[in-house]
């Protein structure tokens, strides 16, 4: 949402810096990644949570929620069928493919006008690595791309594992909104997402 936004807002931003860490640049294409064997395992998980807070979502607004379907919503077994019965339904759009399409980051790299840093991972369960390099052909010079050969979704650790990891994408994350939020290298105002 960050990408898109900054890519929205273009120079008008009053953000100075940005940072995202595992962004799935095309949701389209992520929706697909995670059908695959391994991709069905995170689905899983984020689907029965999701199907709960949809569910009370459904039952505590009746009346704003009357187009949507609860039984299609129990049944989905994808991101794409839980998005075509009930994202896309919810926010006004005409169907996962729109939604897909609308609310993706990628179209919006090229027009991102402040310093922003993206890391990602080649194995990133949620969204493939060659997807992650079309993401960077797309950027706009303002858009720094730190790709890394492992740290799957969000993961990045280092360190002498169990016992006193690092979690450096957090602190380079960090490290890159002090040194470009202001002229002088101090905190402004400055935004991160992941």
């Amino acid at each position: 949402m960050l990408l898109k936004w900054l890519g929205e807002a273009g120079a008008a931003s009053a953000i100075r810096a940005a940072a995202v860490i595992s962004v799935p640049y095309d949701l389209a294409v992520a929706s697909r990644y995670l059908e695959r064997p391994v991709g069905r395992f995170y689905a899983a998980f984020f689907a029965k949570r999701l199907k709960t807070k949809s569910l009370d979502l459904l039952a505590r607004f009746p009346r704003e929620t009357t187009h949507i379907d609860p039984a299609r919503v129990r049944r989905a077994r994808t991101f794409a069928e839980f998005d075509e019965c009930l994202t896309a339904p919810l926010h006004g759009f005409a169907g996962a493919d729109d939604y897909y399409r609308r609310s993706s980051a990628q179209p919006f790299l090229a027009r991102i006008a402040v310093p922003t840093l993206c890391l990602s991972s080649e194995d990133d369960p949620f969204f493939p690595g060659p997807a992650v390099h079309d993401a960077c052909a797309a950027a706009s010079p303002h858009v720094t791309f730190e790709v890394t050969s492992w740290g799957g979704h969000t993961g990045f650790v280092s360190g002498s594992w169990p016992w006193r990891p690092s979690y450096w994408a957090e602190e380079r994350a960090i490290e890159w909104l002090i040194a470009h939020a202001s002229p002088a290298g101090g905190a402004g105002s400055a935004a991160s997402a992941g």
